[in-house]
């Protein structure tokens, strides 16, 4: 059972051995007004009755930033960010341009990043399944794509 305070290797143990599952099978993003961002967020379930674990996505339409992050009790335990105009600063002042994912450490949380292999980007549904992969989350659905109305469709609303 994880602690308010958790440990590097409590949140190692959770990311490989607690079965996690997304049991929707259709996500489809949401547009955010206020925020002018799509947004998805998704229960995922464990055996762990403590464990609340949600999945945060979003994607940025203006910029192509697009960030999906694993949360464990409200604290985000991983997260993958990339896009044309993403940037990263680590603690020990090492930076990153494009793709990264932020890990748990003991003495950091979650502010190191590093630069993951085998990461396609080529669309949000196969970054998405990369992700999930990563953190053993078992996922059967499909992340619909974004629809992005024509400027027509806008005017005419």
């Amino acid at each position: 059972i994880l602690s308010d305070d958790l440990s590097e290797d409590e949140i190692n143990q959770f990311i490989e051995n607690t079965k996690k599952v997304i049991n929707e099978r259709l996500l489809k993003w949401q547009y955010n007004d206020k925020r002018k961002i799509y947004k998805l967020e998704l229960k995922v379930e464990t055996p762990v009755p403590e464990y609340v674990v949600r999945i945060i996505c979003e994607y940025n339409p203006r910029n192509g930033k697009t960030k999906f992050a694993l949360l464990l009790n409200d604290r985000r335990i991983r997260c993958l960010e990339y896009g044309p105009t993403v940037r990263h600063k680590n603690p020990n002042g090492t930076k990153i341009r494009g793709l990264h994912k932020h890990t748990w450490t003991d003495l950091y949380e979650d502010r190191v990043a590093y630069v993951p292999g085998n990461f396609d980007t080529t669309s949000l549904e196969k970054a998405f399944r990369c992700f999930v992969d990563e953190c053993n989350i078992e996922f059967k659905g499909k992340l619909l794509p974004i629809r992005i109305p024509t400027r027509q469709e806008v005017l005419d609303v």
